[in-house]
């Protein structure tokens, strides 16, 4: 997430003997929009006034539609709402209607549409939700049901709208004709998706065609071409570098909750035979999901395959792909009925003799590690756990974190501060109940969940006598990203699993599975 790690150019300026000094309010902090001219080889601002400018673009060739607040904060964006502005103006027409967290603003050429994306969100540029088609000219609002959970959003044409996201466990694109309010599906795939955060792709010409970074588990990644619904591979980034992972099965699954609803995920298999060590890597958010990745990136769950654990990748409720919903059902209830659809993902693959009941291990970044914190505090289900990036105690982080609207969201109201939900959905609090390893990882420049969350948690579980342990990676911000710590990082997970919940002997086998 943008802003999870301090400005360097602040400390670039200051000796090192200088104070660094919080005001609350920087005038260099606003995110401003600016125009060059080519003529005249200056810069204009393309909006006045005190506005953070999230996300713009051209609406015709005179206006600007812009995803704007009044606050500077990285939190603010919880609250942003879309405008469309004649250039150099400092206000516009506001869309009327009740909208959520807003993305993928796009401006029609001829000024007449502005398509966005409504959704339940947990974190910016993670957006994926309704498709809204607003009349720049008489500022109606059109919602329209694509079928899917819209993560892209791009004009081909001025009554073209070429779109994709997510349904379910399935990558999705389609054409939409505003005039008609009309979507044409393209192309769906559940084994390949496509790489980021969201499903992302590039229209050429307006005949459907679409050229995406392709991927999955085992599919490394690649440029490929959709053309009238058939998936042709043009480039292979990994084409020469063959036994990259460790042979492996993927299945998708689906199980029901303690409530009914049904819960989807994946799960991935060793080469060995069942029951089968798990370990359960919950994904951020809460409102994302997880979807077919290659393996090659995501280097804990590839090294723990090759030690002969299953890895678990389950999309609770909250998760993207299953509607508004769905995904709004974790607001006001972040560690109730989400936790309860990861236990019941467990459960039943206990039940079916996959896995060894006695070595199940949990980790997961962001909410993730909340997700894995809270679970070790409230079940006795797990055998250890790695809980990267976490909020722990909900009070310290609204008080320090940049998106402490976050906590609001989704645990409850700042007037319940410091008691009710605050305090029952905090893992510091139970601490004490926790009774298995915990390894607890940060990153000292986190501003999102800054480091005090995770400190606060190693030294309430070693007062409760617990067998505990913290790192901290000085140069990293929200989640550990950079090389070599990276590597560190994935080595430690993988070893505390090794150590605390062994698989039975496994040989590497070399190759990877298509």
């Amino acid at each position: 997430m943008e802003g999870a790690v301090r400005r360097t150019a602040e400390a670039a300026c200051a000796q090192p003997w200088e104070p660094r000094i919080d005001r609350g309010y920087d005038d260099a902090a606003w995110r401003r929009l600016l125009i060059y001219s080519l003529d005249t080889e200056s810069w204009e601002p393309a909006i006045n006034g005190p506005v953070t400018v999230w996300e713009a673009d051209w609406c015709g060739d005179h206006a600007i539609a812009a995803i704007v607040s009044d606050d500077q904060g990285e939190g603010a964006w919880f609250d942003a709402r879309l405008e469309l502005f004649a250039l150099g103006a400092s206000g516009g027409l506001r869309p009327s209607g009740t909208l959520d967290q807003l993305g993928w603003v796009r401006g029609s050429a001829d000024g007449k549409w502005i398509a966005i994306v409504d959704a339940v969100c947990s974190d910016r540029w993670v957006v994926a939700g309704d498709l809204i088609l607003i009349e720049a000219g008489s500022n109606s609002v059109h919602r329209i049901d694509c079928g899917f959970d819209v993560t892209h959003v791009e004009w081909r044409g001025a009554d073209h709208l070429l779109v994709a996201g997510v349904d379910g466990l399935e990558s999705v694109a389609a054409m939409v004709t505003p005039s008609s309010r009309q979507t044409s599906e393209l192309w769906r795939s559940q084994a390949t998706s496509v790489a980021g955060h969201s499903v992302k792709i590039a229209g050429r010409g307006d005949s459907g065609d679409f050229v995406l970074a392709g991927e999955g588990f085992a599919q490394a990644p690649e440029i490929a071409l959709v053309s009238q619904g058939l998936y042709r591979c043009l480039f292979c980034l990994y084409a020469d570098q063959p036994g990259v992972l460790p042979a492996f099965d993927v299945r998708a699954m689906e199980w029901r909750a303690g409530d009914g609803l049904n819960i989807e995920g994946w799960l991935l298999t060793p080469a060995a035979p069942p029951p089968w060590p798990l370990v359960v890597q919950v994904h951020g958010g809460p409102v994302a999901h997880w979807r077919p990745a290659w393996l090659g990136r995501r280097i804990p769950s590839a090294l723990l395959l090759s030690r002969g654990f299953a890895v678990l990748l389950a999309n609770p409720r909250g998760s993207s792909g299953r509607g508004r919903a769905f995904a709004g059902a974790v607001r006001g209830d972040m560690g109730g009925a989400d936790a309860e659809d990861l236990v019941s993902g467990v459960e039943e693959l206990i039940a079916a003799g996959l896995v060894d009941p006695a070595r199940i291990g949990i980790t997961g970044v962001s909410y993730g590690g909340f997700m894995t914190a809270w679970l070790l505090t409230q079940s006795r289900r797990f055998a250890a756990g790695v809980s990267v990036a976490p909020i722990i105690n909900h009070q310290t982080h609204r008080l320090l974190s940049n998106i402490s609207r976050f906590s609001e969201l989704f645990v409850g109201a700042p007037e319940q501060f410091p008691d009710g939900p605050w305090r029952e959905r905090s893992p510091l609090f139970f601490a004490r109940q926790v009774q298995v390893p915990t390894l607890t990882i940060c990153g000292a420049l986190d501003r999102c969940t800054p480091p005090i969350e995770a400190e606060q948690f190693h030294a309430a579980l070693r007062c409760a006598g617990a067998v505990s342990e913290l790192v901290t990676y000085p140069l990293e911000g929200h989640g550990i990203r950079g090389f070599p710590a990276v590597i560190d990082y994935a080595a430690r997970l993988v070893a505390w699993f090794v150590a605390h919940m062994p698989a039975q002997s496994f040989a590497y086998s070399g190759h990877s599975r298509r």
